[in-house]
């Protein structure tokens, strides 16, 4: 099997355990010293640490799964597109808010490094504002405002 295709069946092994909600799987895909990176939340966990990132997504949701809708290879490095869905059904820990029962469907990405047959570094990027609007948390009355202008600016350009 040559390297690309060890650096692509890591990454997918990667997704396929986040779809699975399995945070052992996940961590064993981790080299000793790997990261994984949630700018969002401006969090940054080690290998031993990654299971928590899992339990914190359970708390948002019981029925979540991931799909790559694309993934770029450049060696041991990869970026990934991915859609995330899944429904409301449990309280969001680090924001305090209770369960809304409302679905969600948001884009992320992933950018891997990777090293042998291990992830060294993931940094995950999501919509956040998208996924706290579609559950039902709305922003503050500035920003609200500002989000509504613009998407009236947005819908008339086409």
């Amino acid at each position: 099997m040559g390297r690309p295709a060890v650096a692509r069946g890591v990454v997918e092994a990667f997704r396929a355990a986040w779809d699975a909600h399995d945070g052992a799987a996940l961590a064993a895909l981790m080299a000793a010293d790997g990261i994984y990176e949630v700018v969002p939340q401006g969090r940054l966990f080690g290998a031993d640490l990654i299971e928590q990132q899992m339990a914190f997504m359970q708390s948002l949701s019981s029925d979540f799964s991931i799909r790559y809708v694309s993934v770029v290879e450049d060696g041991g490095r990869l970026a990934t597109e991915w859609e995330m869905e899944g429904t409301n059904d449990g309280p969001f820990e680090p924001f305090r808010l209770t369960p809304s029962g409302q679905r969600f469907t948001i884009r992320g990405a992933w950018f891997f490094t990777i090293e042998e047959d291990r992830v060294r570094s993931c940094r995950a990027y999501w919509d956040l504002a998208g996924l706290l609007n579609q559950i039902g948390v709305r922003p503050p009355g500035a920003v609200a405002w500002h989000l509504a202008a613009w998407a009236e600016e947005t819908s008339d350009d086409g």
